[in-house]
């Protein structure tokens, strides 16, 4: 009976000291993983400013880049059916074939050949003036992204500045019970935007020099017209340099792209014709299409306009 009693006794106090060396675990929640969501949330409201400007800046890009592109592809027999065309006298077939091709050049030779039997000034005055609109229309939008690659900087600063407000009006009303966690939410928002506005400005930026390039990057050439004797050694691909009496100093790197197949003459509305008996000969043209390689500067590119009168040496092999 004692035995049993001293057993009854015992047992508690066994249960009590397992219980002590076995204490309960508490788990401990793991910290926050940060990420972009959780980032731009911290931001504020200067993030979903931001976002919509992000948003608008990648749609320019896409759709520019594929206007620009589309406008860019050329049928490389476009030129020749239209000089054929013309020297068949079937003016308005060239028209409605410039139409149905509907790309800038066709566009600018459309203009061209609307203005044939007119002043040489005349003609190269309409078609400038249309290249100038169309390369108008290759732009729209670009001024909204010069926009948003200066400005979504200044507004994540703007962040900043809001931030750093909130987090010195809390702190000051919290008094001398300052806490970290009261100043954390305006650090956040002054440090994430601006993180926030230079990713968007980058892009931005960068985005505007590449549609920029294209769309200065569309071909510009020279129609030298050679003498007919100085042609003999000139093949496609040889080096030429061109230097501008608009600008000079500097020296224009440049190739022949092609040779034309006929002289000038024999492309004009009346070509001469010596059916008459007198025949004198005169010494023909040839026109050479000049176009400037990678090689030069796009600032130096981008100063050259159409009828500047220039000077081209091509260096033949002999």
């Amino acid at each position: 009976m004692n035995v049993m009693l001293l057993l009854a006794q015992v047992a508690p106090a066994l249960a009590d000291s397992v219980a002590g060396a076995n204490p309960v675990l508490t788990p401990i929640a793991a910290p926050d993983e940060m990420n972009l969501w959780s980032m731009a949330v911290k931001g504020g409201w200067i993030m979903v400013v931001l976002g919509v400007l992000s948003v608008v800046c990648f749609y320019i890009l896409f759709e520019r880049n594929y206007v620009i592109r589309k406008a860019g592809k050329e049928d490389p027999m476009f030129m020749d059916k239209i000089k054929d065309y013309i020297l068949g006298g079937e003016i308005k077939a060239a028209i409605a074939y410039c139409r149905s091709v509907d790309t800038p050049s066709a566009r600018m030779i459309e203009k061209g050949i609307s203005r044939l039997g007119r002043p040489v000034n005349d003609v190269q005055a309409a078609i400038e003036n249309v290249g100038n609109i169309e390369v108008a229309k290759l732009e729209k939008g670009l001024t909204i992204m010069a926009t948003i690659s200066g400005g979504a900087p200044m507004i994540g600063f703007l962040g900043t500045v809001t931030g750093m407000v909130r987090a010195f009006f809390e702190m000051a009303n919290a008094g001398n019970n300052i806490d970290i966690t009261l100043l954390s939410g305006g650090i956040y928002e002054a440090m994430i935007t601006t993180v926030g506005g230079l990713i968007v400005g980058i892009i931005a930026m960068f985005a505007y020099n590449y549609l920029v390039t294209l769309v200065d990057g569309t071909d510009k050439w020279v129609i030298a017209n050679y003498k007919e004797t100085q042609t003999t050694d000139m093949r496609t691909g040889q080096p030429v340099e061109v230097r501008v009496d608009a600008i000079p100093g500097i020296v224009f790197e440049g190739r022949i792209a092609s040779i034309s197949d006929a002289t000038g003459a024999a492309y004009s509305l009346i070509p001469q014709d010596n059916a008459a008996g007198n025949f004198v000969k005169v010494e023909q043209r040839i026109p050479v299409r000049i176009e400037f390689t990678e090689n030069n500067r796009p600032e130096d590119l981008n100063r050259l306009r159409a009828g500047m009168n220039v000077e081209c040496t091509v260096k033949v092999n002999r």
